[in-house]
């Protein structure tokens, strides 16, 4: 079966340099117990996923998996075997897996490389101010629709925005399709009141 993990460029080498994947987890972690530094190493076990999750590395590797159950019944790796109606969207291997099922993916690294220079500075307030404005819907504004009051106390029915379906938000390439719309709109507008003024 296929699988993905992402890790980074320098937990890439330490892997090429083992020989095999076998995620290392808390190693060579100190804690102060009773004034005295102890040595602890977690748990070895890999991480692998249905897809690639972009945002977790830069380096995207495709593994060979087939998730066997122990003579004894039991899954050695945690959470493959998720309740009924429940995704398991990624799970622990705990045995080392050989770098001849491991392949580097390039494209999707690349992708990577782009989606954690996102990650990065989406969370500016700059750049989530252009954001916001960029998926906020021109026609109502980000409120979703408007309510059209009829009666003294201020009551009406509320009617959803026809541009993003009562969302408040569209995405940027629906965005910018829309105002493409309506900047042609607009210089039709132009030319037709210029025709109008001009008599042609």
């Amino acid at each position: 079966m296929k699988f993905f993990h992402v890790t980074n460029r320098k937990a890439w080498k330490a892997i090429k340099k083992e020989g095999i994947l076998f995620g290392i987890h808390d190693p060579n972690h100190w804690t102060t117990r009773n004034n005295e530094n102890t040595k602890q190493t977690g748990y070895r076990y890999t991480y692998l996923a249905p897809r690639p999750y972009l945002d977790y590395g830069t380096i995207v590797l495709q593994v060979e998996f087939d998730p066997k159950r122990e003579d004894s019944g039991k899954v050695h790796n945690y959470g493959f075997d998720p309740p009924p109606g429940q995704i398991c969207w990624q799970f622990s291997v705990f045995t080392p897996i050989p770098l001849s099922d491991v392949k580097f993916c390039f494209w999707y690294s690349v992708q990577a490389v782009f989606v954690r220079a996102f990650w990065k500075i989406r969370n500016i307030p700059f750049v989530e101010k252009i954001r916001n404005l960029l998926t906020q819907c021109p026609d109502c504004k980000g409120e979703g629709g408007y309510k059209e009051i009829i009666c003294d106390d201020g009551t009406g029915p509320w009617y959803d925005c026809g541009f993003c379906d009562g969302k408040g938000f569209m995405n940027v390439f629906k965005k910018i399709y829309i105002l493409i719309l309506l900047a042609g709109y607009e210089k039709d507008e132009k030319r037709r009141t210029q025709n109008v003024l001009t008599g042609s």
